[in-house]
């Protein structure tokens, strides 16, 4: 069950990482009024934030595979 969300993590993580791209290329029609700079601090940061979920994720079922550790 454990490795079920892990792997939910990694698709999550992808999906933000698609959202940060379109952000540049076809922003949603309620951030039309804002500037660009500020969209693209918004990409930006969901891109980063989809990273670091895909890295998490990855990292937390290496872990898993190693457990229990063995003695």
């Amino acid at each position: 069950m454990r490795n079920l969300f892990i792997y939910l993590g990694i698709i999550m993580g992808i999906v933000f990482l698609v959202f940060g791209v379109l952000m540049f290329i076809v922003p949603p029609d309620m951030l039309k009024d804002w500037s660009p700079t500020a969209r693209m601090i918004m990409g930006i940061g969901i891109i980063i934030y989809g990273g670091f979920r895909i890295y998490r994720s990855i990292k937390m079922l290496k872990d898993s595979k190693n457990f229990p550790p063995n003695a």
